[in-house]
């Protein structure tokens, strides 16, 4: 969804996301499968928030395991939109990020 709307309009859709992600969603944008999406996490602090993404991609659930708490994140603490909702897998989509 995100690299059909970069397409159709020209340019890279920044995203930024819930550390998690951090290794899959690389993967996928360095093997150019996404050339509109533009990858804008910061690779030092997992924990930054980026609000200059068009997209933020955030995990609700928590992932006891590797210490990711979804209920502290940074995300939650700003203003925004949703966008989209994928409950089975528990990703939440935001839009319009603002501190």
């Amino acid at each position: 969804m995100i690299n059909e709307k970069g397409m159709k309009q020209n340019r890279k859709m920044k995203i930024d996301f819930s550390w998690p992600f951090q290794s899959s969603f690389g993967y996928y944008i360095e093997q150019n499968n996404y050339p509109y999406v533009e990858i804008i996490k910061n690779k030092d602090n997992r924990e930054a928030l980026n609000i200059n993404a068009d997209y933020y991609i955030y995990l609700n659930k928590s992932l006891e395991k590797v210490g990711y708490d979804s209920y502290n994140q940074k995300i939650l603490s700003i203003a925004k939109d949703t966008t989209l909702q994928i409950k089975d897998e528990s990703i939440i989509i935001y839009t319009n990020l603002h501190k």
